[in-house]
């Protein structure tokens, strides 16, 4: 039983730095930006987020391990019930290795679209520790493959304490992936504000972030260049100027380089100032 819990242990530590990067990834990186709404030390509000994660699961193991126990009357039954869950094992390890649309069958869910999803919606406006608990709770009830893979060994335990126990070995084997990367996360999007020349910290609701991004996928349409004069800043980082310089070198637009940082707005104190340039260089 050791080397199952070994095995079980290194199986979710190692998918945890690619398979949950995909799947959570996303609400990580949401969630760091709500951070910067709530005036609390980041460290407590990663990990209340991620031990009621964990919660979840250990829950999920408690049904399923409940679940198990049902067909435990009969051998008959218990035979049954491996061999559910060996085809489901295979079905699973063919999507996971895939992906694609077999995958996205198994981890479509009706609940999580009509009822965690909407969940989430409302719960995003609180921006407290209660919010971030209930949050990281739902958080572990997204449809997955690899949870799917250990509810179902848990229940093949036929033992609620068990498969509570398996759940919750899975969960805390994620824990370093999933504060790795929301600690990344934050430190990338800190170094971009930074690098970008910023003097102040942009804090945008979670809700017009979705809906800015929503929008950019919906309506996007490949333009051709337009710019006449293209203002390049000697100093940015994020773009880099000789980056810039070659594509506008590319389109025959007239180029105008700066000692500024990504930001022109700490530079220039006015539009008439941007504009200025333009006429200097006859626009």
């Amino acid at each position: 039983m050791n080397l199952d819990f070994i095995g079980l242990i290194s199986i979710a530590f190692l998918s945890s730095f690619g398979h949950c990067y995909g799947m959570c990834g996303g609400f990580i990186l949401a969630y760091n930006q709500l951070t910067n709404q709530i005036k609390l030390p980041y460290l407590l509000l990663i990990f209340s987020y991620h031990i009621s994660r964990i919660i979840a699961y250990v829950c999920l193991g408690i049904f399923f391990g409940y679940f198990g126990t049902l067909f435990s009357f009969s051998e008959f039954m218990k035979g049954m019930m491996f061999f559910c869950i060996g085809i489901f094992m295979i079905f699973l390890a063919f999507a996971l290795i895939f992906r694609g649309k077999l995958l996205f069958f198994i981890e479509y869910s009706f609940v999580f679209d009509y009822i965690i999803k909407k969940s989430i919606k409302k719960i995003i406006h609180y921006k407290s520790l209660k919010g971030t608990i209930f949050l990281g709770f739902l958080n572990g009830f997204v449809p997955c493959g690899l949870v799917y893979f250990y509810v179902a060994f848990g229940a093949t335990l036929q033992n609620v304490l068990d498969s509570a126990f398996i759940m919750l070995l899975f969960g805390l084997s994620t824990l370093p992936s999933m504060i790795f990367i929301a600690y990344f996360s934050k430190m990338l999007s800190e170094k971009f504000q930074k690098n970008s020349g910023l003097k102040i910290e942009i804090k945008k609701d979670i809700n017009l972030l979705m809906e800015e991004l929503k929008k950019l996928k919906e309506d996007y349409l490949p333009q051709e260049n337009f710019i006449s004069i293209a203002i390049i800043g000697k100093k940015d980082r994020i773009v880099l100027w000789k980056n810039q310089k070659k594509y506008y070198e590319k389109t025959n637009a007239k180029i105008v380089e700066i000692p500024i940082e990504h930001n022109p707005f700490n530079y220039f104190n006015s539009w008439e100032e941007i504009l200025k340039i333009g006429e200097t260089n006859g626009l």
